[in-house]
C-alpha cells in the first residue's frame, strides 16, 4: 500500500440517494445491527475469548499506547465487532451471521432471515479498485484486485468522499437481492492506483494462523507494529 489510508465509522445517510439499491442497502444495515444485538452480551464467554484472540492476531495499537486517542479506540472496537460478526466461529463452527441465518422460522422475520442468509453465503472482505461513481444511485464501479471481478457496488460512503477517486477501497461486500452492497462498518482507502502486491505476498503470522485478508490488513494499519500505522488517517463521517 502507499499513500493515505482511512477508516470510517459512521455510514453516510442514504436519504440523499434515489437508487433502487438503496432500500436493500438500508435494510441490510438494520439486519446486521440486529445480529449484533443478539450476540452483544459482553459477559458471555465468547466475548472474552474472541477479544483476546483478536488482540493476539492484530496487536492493535490502542491496547499498547499509554493514552490512545478516542478515534483509534473507536475504530479498533468497530474493527473487532466486524470480525466477530462475519469471521469468528462463535460456536466453534459458525459465525454470528451464519447462526442468525439458521434461526428457526418465527424467531426472526422471514424477510430479514432471507437477507441475512444471502449475506452469510456471499459476504467477503477485499480491496477494490475504484471506477466511475454514480452519485444519484449511490453506486460505484469497482474491480476486486484479488479476484479480478468487476461489479457495481452500492456504497454511499465511497460515493460521497470526493477525494476517493482512482484508489483502492477496502470493504466487506455481499450480494443481496441481486445487488452488491457494502455490509461492513470498516472501510479503508488507499490512494495507490492498484494493490501493493507486497501486502499479500509477504509471509505473515496472520496468513499462517487465519488466512484472513481482513485481519492481515488490520494488523498492517492499526497494529502497533503495522507498516502503515504511522501514516494512517482516521475519518468519521456523519
Amino acid at each position: 500500500m502507499s499513500g493515505g489510508r482511512a477508516f470510517m465509522v459512521a455510514r453516510t445517510p442514504s436519504a440523499s440517494f434515489e437508487g433502487r439499491n438503496m432500500n436493500t442497502y438500508d435494510l441490510v444495515q438494520e439486519d446486521v445491527a440486529d445480529v449484533f444485538e443478539r450476540w452483544a452480551d459482553r459477559d458471555a464467554p465468547y466475548f472474552e475469548t474472541s477479544r483476546l484472540l483478536f488482540e493476539y492476531l492484530v496487536m492493535p495499537a490502542a491496547e499498547y499506547l499509554e493514552s490512545p486517542p478516542e478515534p483509534l479506540l473507536e475504530q479498533t472496537s468497530l474493527a473487532y465487532t466486524e470480525w466477530l460478526l462475519f469471521e469468528y466461529p462463535i460456536d466453534g463452527q459458525h459465525t454470528p451471521i451464519e447462526l442468525y441465518a439458521r434461526m428457526p422460522t418465527g424467531m426472526v422475520p422471514e424477510s430479514r432471515s432471507g437477507r441475512i442468509e444471502q449475506v452469510a453465503r456471499t459476504q467477503r472482505f477485499s480491496q477494490f479498485a475504484l471506477g466511475e461513481k454514480n452519485p444519484r444511485e449511490g453506486t460505484v464501479r469497482v474491480r476486486d484486485v484479488n479476484t479480478g471481478d468487476e461489479l457495481e457496488l452500492c456504497c454511499p460512503d465511497a460515493v460521497t468522499r470526493h477525494r476517493w477517486k482512482r484508489g483502492l477501497l477496502g470493504t466487506r461486500i455481499a450480494l443481496v437481492n441481486g445487488s452488491w452492497i457494502s455490509v461492513g462498518g470498516v472501510k479503508f482507502y488507499d490512494r495507490a492506483p492498484d494493490a501493493d502486491p507486497s501486502l499479500r505476498e509477504r509471509p505473515t503470522d496472520i496468513d499462517c494462523v487465519t488466512g484472513s485478508f481482513y485481519l492481515d490488513l488490520l494488523r498492517e494499519t492499526i497494529g502497533i507494529d503495522g507498516a502503515y500505522f504511522d501514516s494512517l488517517n482516521l475519518v468519521r463521517l456523519g
